[in-house]
């Protein structure tokens, strides 16, 4: 059934185990890290329209900016 004695599945094959475990624990720690970039790059992104269309909603409201940012 195998090619190879039980010994060196039950030695290698466990390195060679834990070895694509670490590697899939470090893929997915760069996934949430790469989430968590996106996420930050987004809110930034919202955060910029928003103050776009205040600086731009208010004086076309007739309201000056200095009264509105300065109170």
């Amino acid at each position: 059934m195998h090619d190879r004695p039980f010994w060196f599945a039950g030695t290698v094959g466990s390195l060679i185990g834990l070895k694509l475990q670490y590697a899939i624990f470090v893929r997915n720690l760069r996934r949430i890290a790469d989430a968590a970039i996106a996420a930050r790059r987004e809110g930034r992104a919202v955060r910029e329209r928003c103050a776009f269309g205040y600086f731009w909603l208010v004086p076309a409201l007739g309201m000056p900016l200095a009264v509105t940012v300065l109170r």
